[in-house]
């Protein structure tokens, strides 16, 4: 993988730890409620 690829999934992941609980300026859902979502849908 080259550095740009490496620091694209660092700032994925800084992202998503950052905004877990609450959610980034101009985005109504933290990733939290996604995921939970997510395995709601999918189970169902």
């Amino acid at each position: 993988m080259s550095e740009k690829g490496n620091s694209k999934v660092k700032q994925l992941f800084t992202e998503v730890k950052t905004h877990w609980k609450v959610p980034a300026k101009g985005k109504y859902v933290p990733y939290r409620d996604i995921t939970t979502n997510c395995r709601i849908s999918h189970t169902q």
